[in-house]
């Protein structure tokens, strides 16, 4: 999964390249490296996203448990994460 929002990173970093040349009237292909270093950046956090995630989620489980609160539970809607089972 991360690769392919990789894929969709960089599709979409591509594609801000285009807009802001569109929006400052300019031929599309002007600068070609802005278009494959946005791609790039684009690419390194659409495939960082799902790392950075799961570290976030184990971040807020460790604080909800300095409060006393019970952590977050995993479902099949927004947050996917679910803790490894340490039996296996």
């Amino acid at each position: 999964m991360g690769f392919l929002r990789g894929v969709l990173g960089g599709g979409l970093g591509f594609a801000a390249a285009m807009l802001t040349n569109a929006t400052k009237k300019v031929p599309m292909s002007r600068k070609p490296w802005t278009h494959a270093f946005s791609a790039t950046i684009g690419f390194y956090l659409g495939y960082k996203y799902d790392v950075w995630e799961i570290d976030y989620v184990k971040e807020i489980n460790e604080l909800r448990a300095e409060r006393g609160m019970l952590p977050m539970m995993a479902s099949t809607g927004w947050l996917r994460f679910k803790e490894p089972d340490a039996s296996q």
